[in-house]
C-alpha cells in the first residue's frame, strides 16, 4: 500500500518537473535553442535540431508521467534527457 502511494507520488512529481522544464523553455524557445548551440557539444546544426526536439519531448514525458501513459517508454526518454543535461553541465565546468 505505502509502496503504491510513494510510487504514484514520485511519478507525479517527476511529471511536474518535466512539465515545468518544458514550460520555461516554451517562454523563450529561440533563446533556449541558442543556449543549446552555445554549449558547443554538438555541431550547430545538430544542436539546433536537439533544441527543437527537446521541448516537445519533455512535454510528452511530463504528460506520460502525470497520466500514467507509456511509463516504460517515458522512463527511457526521461533518462536520456537527464543524461544529456548531466553531460552538458559537467562538460561546461571543464
Amino acid at each position: 500500500m505505502i509502496y503504491a502511494i510513494l510510487t504514484d507520488a514520485l511519478q507525479i512529481a517527476i511529471g511536474f518537473v518535466f512539465l515545468l522544464s518544458a514550460g520555461t523553455k516554451l517562454q523563450d524557445p529561440r533563446g533556449f535553442i541558442q543556449g543549446v548551440i552555445d554549449y558547443q557539444i554538438l555541431s550547430p546544426r545538430l544542436a539546433r535540431y536537439y533544441g527543437i526536439l527537446l521541448i516537445p519531448l519533455e512535454g510528452l514525458v511530463a504528460i506520460a508521467f502525470l497520466f500514467g501513459l507509456f511509463i516504460h517508454f517515458a522512463v527511457w526518454i526521461g533518462l536520456f534527457l537527464l543524461l544529456s543535461f548531466f553531460i552538458a553541465v559537467f562538460r561546461e565546468k571543464e
